[in-house]
């Protein structure tokens, strides 16, 4: 298949397996990094290059303005980003300038006129392509400074000029920033370790199950010091996770020094590997299942955990707290998991493809059990899916705070360069009709208002606070939650009043699971508040 074009991905509706897309990969992006540096990214199909080359510029210019002509949520047309692009060449070279007079572009350098430019034709992506290799062709001659720069520095340049104007998750990854992305999505050819880079140190602090490491000597704690007969202290943390992955079914030979041993040698054979993001912990009558984000396995681990929880639990636990989001099929058939029928969520854009309608396909794995998922203002995306789904269909109540608001999908395109175009594609519609864009999701009980201060000292439990405060949630929420479902997108001061109800919280916040496990240990409360937080969704009668 064309590098250009990414692969659809399959999702589920009605039991039955469709192209999402023939174009594009629709995804809900991740949106904030993570601590730990995992040892992921497939070798990709480009090797990092930092000679500029004119004519790979044009294809990927021009692949690039095609792609936010055709997929952004807003219709463009090159004109209206293409010249916003080369216009940021100033970023490399701040005594460059460009003025724009109708159809013509005149570029400059201090006093020096440069050269000028006749524009295309407003909607030809691939002439602004040609137009932009062009531009760049001639600022190379006329500045050092651009002269020097990379191939990368100077597509991040044209490229982030040209989506300035356009949304906040509209964007472009350059090689090794895809590289990163498609690892977390996709998998990854690796050897199944966690690191911690401290004091000159590569230390490994985690084994994945099921990796070549786990079937290894290497165990938490242990010190790289060399990778194939490379000492790595002192090297760059990327350029040492790069020594470490690479094509599967390759060798890594790995040396460490672990505390009382002689250097210890291992050598592994690199695997396919997909980052853990379900995590099941058993308290008591309670299953606490954490997702920490949405890739290709996220929903079969899910799966499996579900299997594991054993004897019939009282409540299940869903923590989404801080999960930035991912793959929107993987939000669809977790929810799937827990729903027995009726709609997950609806996309609507511009493009005819992006008007998607995902149900449930009576995959229900938990019936019956009772379940609370928490949420905070880190919660995005795929995660603010699968919670107003389940808090919509009133199959689960919501603790926690206001979520982060990340109601759009985005496409992807592979550029010839191997970075990518990645633009919002559609919006995200919850099942009882409301979009999730800026305003995200209403937990039933908020906990971003409480203070240690508020449990008075005679209730050492807290006991008898959380019981009175989930009481004024009831009747505060059937309010609050119908005013959101209601609310008109465009009346930003309504939307602003609304998130203040329950600011949002980065932090986890310990209320959250001691409300869950008080509300799941008293089932007359728990049904006052999953009642309480259902729509009104009219139903067409029998006939």
């Amino acid at each position: 298949m064309m590098s250009s074009i990414m692969q659809a991905i399959l999702y589920k509706e009605n039991a039955t397996r469709h192209w999402l897309s023939s174009t594009g990969k629709a995804l809900a992006i991740f949106f904030f990094g993570f601590f730990w540096v995992l040892l992921s990214g497939c070798t990709g199909v480009f090797a990092p290059s930092t000679k500029y080359q004119p004519e790979q510029a044009e294809r990927v210019f021009s692949a690039g303005f095609e792609s936010i002509q055709d997929k952004y949520i807003e219709a463009l047309q090159p004109v209206d980003f293409a010249l916003h692009g080369v216009e940021n060449i100033d970023v490399i070279d701040p005594e460059l300038n460009v003025t724009v007079a109708n159809t013509l572009v005149h570029l400059t350098r201090g006093t020096a006129n440069v050269e000028t430019f006749t524009t295309p034709q407003s909607g030809d992506a691939h002439g602004w392509g040609r137009f932009a290799a062009r531009f760049i062709k001639t600022a190379r001659k006329a500045s050092p400074l651009v002269r020097k720069a990379s191939a990368e520095t100077i597509y991040k340049a044209v490229f982030n000029g040209s989506l300035d104007t356009l949304d906040v998750p509209s964007r472009y990854a350059g090689l090794v920033s895809a590289q990163d992305y498609r690892a977390k999505r996709d998998g990854f050819g690796g050897i199944g370790i966690r690191l911690n880079f401290r004091h000159g140190d590569v230390e490994i602090i985690a084994i994945i199950p099921g990796t070549p490491a786990e079937k290894s000597l290497l165990r938490a704690g242990d010190i790289i010091t060399h990778v194939d007969n490379t000492p790595i202290k002192g090297l760059p943390k990327r350029q040492i996770i790069q020594m470490l992955r690479g094509k599967v079914g390759t060798d890594a030979l790995i040396l460490v020094k672990r505390k009382g041993h002689a250097p210890l040698r291992v050598n592994l054979t690199r695997a396919h590997i997909v980052s853990e993001t379900v995590h099941l912990k058993r308290v008591g009558h309670l299953a606490i299942i954490r997702i920490t984000r949405f890739n290709h396995h996220t929903t079969r681990n899910l799966t499996r955990a579900l299997k594991r929880i054993g004897n019939h639990p009282h409540g299940i636990i869903l923590d989404l707290r801080g999960n930035p989001g991912g793959l929107l099929d993987q939000a669809v058939s977790v929810s799937d998991l827990f729903l027995k029928s009726g709609n997950i969520v609806s996309t609507r854009g511009r493009h005819p493809e992006s008007f998607q309608l995902f149900k449930s396909t009576d995959q229900e794995m938990a019936a019956n059990i009772p379940m609370v998922v928490l949420i905070n203002g880190q919660s995005a995306s795929s995660a603010e899916i699968v919670a107003t789904a389940l808090q919509d269909h009133g199959r689960a109540v919501v603790i926690g705070t206001n979520s982060y608001g990340k109601g759009t999908i985005q496409n992807i395109t592979r550029l010839p360069n191997g970075g990518e175009m990645i633009l919002t594609w559609a919006r995200f519609h919850t099942p009882s009709g409301y979009m999730l864009e800026q305003l995200g999701t209403m937990p039933n009980i908020c906990t971003s208002l409480i203070k240690h201060k508020d449990i008075a000292l005679s209730d050492p439990d807290g006991n008898r606070w959380i019981r009175a405060h989930i009481q004024k949630q009831i009747t505060e929420n059937i309010i609050l939650l119908s005013a959101w479902r209601t609310h008109l997108r465009f009346d930003k001061k309504a939307e602003t009043t609304l998130r203040q109800k329950c600011p949002k919280q980065t932090e986890k916040s310990g209320f959250d699971l001691k409300i869950a496990k008080y509300l799941l240990g008293h089932k007359v409360l728990y049904a006052q508040v999953l009642g309480s937080s259902m729509p009104a969704i009219a139903h067409s009668k029998p006939r």
